[in-house]
This record gives structure tokens, sequence and C-alpha cells, in this order.
């Protein structure tokens, strides 16, 4: 994909811009049907190591991953990479007195320039929220990740938008489900009620420049797939459609599951894979 040399220094101005907003104006931080889903999957994976834990997280923002996290009494050494200063003062304030070895390291992270930041460090476990769709190419990204996993090491990803191709084909009843429930989201969260719950961020001047793959063809699952071929085995994929209210999304996902339809722009997934020995 050909990008705008702009595309980093655009992205990185957007996010110190709006650090000091992010957790208040981003609904998903107070979403109870997101938060148990991710705290379910996070437990499971926690679960797979032992005392030590070497984590890598890509693109931690102000901290919505490591919220969600429970450690219990392990030693963790934590690695950081965002190019958002302004979000790592959060995520420092936060975190960085918690953990045994605490690092952020204020860089645009590059299909071109994963093994030069990284060299030969391995790790434990590789994270990331809502940070692939921001990949000019994603795909080149989770290849040089998985080449920085160890042996029974673990990588995640969620918050992704479920690429184009992936997406199902609905039948005419889950459309007309789909339908109602985004008529009801809008009446219950109007424009006006939006002002006064989030607070609003300084919009980009084209979204397209901030996360491009959210908008045109999605995050494809082949390079997923393609992995299981190295040695990795797929061991959380959770597809859901996003709404604004943790009710909605419950009734959608969940209780009327059956009658859920894929929604390019509005189905995301989360993804784990474990890379066996």
């Amino acid at each position: 994909m050909k990008v705008n040399k702009q595309f980093y220094t655009l992205n990185k101005e957007y996010y110190n811009k709006n650090a000091i907003y992010y957790e208040n104006s981003s609904w998903y931080y107070f979403n109870k049907y997101k938060s148990y889903a991710l705290k379910k999957d996070l437990q499971k994976i926690i679960k797979n190591f032992s005392k030590e834990i070497n984590i890598l997280e890509i693109g931690p923002g102000t901290g919505y991953l490591l919220d969600h996290l429970n450690f219990s009494k392990k030693k963790i050494q934590y690695l950081g990479i965002d190019h958002s200063s302004q979000m790592t003062k959060f995520l420092i304030k936060k975190y960085k007195k918690k953990y045994h070895k605490f690092k952020i390291l204020n860089l645009s992270l590059k299909s071109n320039n994963t093994t030069k930041i990284l060299k030969k460090k391995k790790f434990d476990l590789i994270l990331g929220s809502s940070i692939l769709h921001h990949f000019p190419k994603y795909e080149i990204v989770i290849n040089k990740l998985f080449e920085h996993l160890n042996d029974n090491g673990i990588m995640y990803f969620n918050r992704e938008p479920l690429g184009k191709s992936d997406c199902i084909k609905p039948k005419i009843y889950q459309k007309i489900f789909s339908s109602l429930i985004a008529i009801i989201s809008n009446l219950i969260l109007s424009s006006f009620i939006k002002k006064i719950l989030y607070p609003k961020k300084i919009k980009a001047a084209n979204a397209k420049n901030i996360a491009i793959h959210m908008f045109k063809n999605g995050v494809s699952l082949k390079p997923f797939k393609k992995l299981k071929s190295k040695g990795c085995k797929i061991i959380i994929f959770r597809k859901y459609n996003r709404r604004i209210t943790s009710f909605l999304m419950n009734m959608e996902n969940n209780i009327l599951s059956n009658f859920k339809s894929d929604i390019f722009g509005n189905t995301m997934f989360a993804i784990s894979l474990k890379k066996v020995k």
C-alpha cells in the first residue's frame, strides 16, 4: 500500500493533541460488555505463564490493555512502543512503579524497522489493542513480531476491524435485525447526549491518515492463518459488533447472537495465537 509520507507524523500529532481527552472521550473505556470480554481473554492468556513474563506492547496509549490485565504476583518486564509522547506520560504515571521493569520507547514502529528496534529481543507476550489497522503494511508487522516471540509465547490483538473479505454475507432477517439495533442505538444516544457524556476529541483533518484500514478493507485474518503453518495455534478468536451501550452489545452479541450479522466497519475481532514448540 502506497502511503503518504506524512502518515506517521499526522498519526503522532493526532494522539499527542488528544492524549488529555482520550480516556474520557473513548466510549469503549466505559463499556462493560467490552471490558468483561477483554478481561476474560486476558485471564485465559495469563494462565499460560509462570511467575516471570516478558511483555511487549505495541501502541499502549494511556494503558487500555494494562487496565484490564491482572498479573497477580507475577514478575513483569514490560516494554511499550508508542510514538505519542503525550499518551506515554499518562501511561508512565499509572504503571511505572507497578512492574519489575517498565520501559517505553517513543518511536514509530514500521514494517521496515521492527527488527532494527527490537534487535534480538524475545518476548513471552506481545500485545496490541486497536493498533494493526494503523499500520499501512500490518501483514509484515504481524510476521515480524512473530519472529520475536519465545517458544510457547503468545500474541494477542484486540479491537481490530474485521476485513471485508472475512465478513460473512448476512441473511435478510439478519439485515433487518441489524437495522433495528442501529435505530435503537441512535435513539438512546443522540448526538446531543453524546456531547454531554463524551468530551469531543480534536478531529483529524482526514481520518484515513490516522486509521487507514479501518475505512478501506479492515484487517484480514489471512496473516494469522498463515502463521499456523509456522507453528502457531489460534487459542482465541472472538468477533463482535460494536455498539455504544453495553446493553445493546450484550443483546446483539450474546442474547440474540443468531440474528447478528457481520457489518464491515462495525464488526470487530480479538485474536490470540500461541507459538508451539
